[in-house]
């Protein structure tokens, strides 16, 4: 009995750590956007270079320290939020007329 009562304690504590990393590893919307922003740069300068758009794609989730999967699930974790959408793509276009502006992009 007491066994089966360690192995309860554990494995309560172990779902506690595996839902509190969970939570520590969503992106916030400031984030997302600047990944939003520069995953589609990369898509419109290496379209015809499949192997250069993997390897500039993993050196930005790399660079944000995320993943594709982690970006993905930022994006769907909008949902249906109009709001949210709205300010998402208002920053968006923001941060890629700045990057325009300094000349960092065409």
């Amino acid at each position: 009995m007491q066994a089966r009562r360690n192995n309860f304690v554990i494995l309560i504590v172990l779902l506690l750590f595996v839902l509190f990393a969970c939570e520590n590893s969503k992106i916030d919307d400031d984030k997302l956007v600047k990944i939003y922003v520069e995953n589609l740069i990369i898509e419109e300068t290496h379209q015809n270079n499949p192997e250069v758009l993997k390897q500039q794609k993993d050196l930005l989730f790399k660079k944000f320290k995320t993943s594709k999967d982690e970006f993905e699930s930022g994006l769907s974790s909008i949902g249906n939020d109009k709001d949210r959408w709205e300010k998402f793509f208002t920053k968006s276009k923001e941060l890629l007329e700045d990057l325009r502006k300094s000349g960092a992009v065409n």
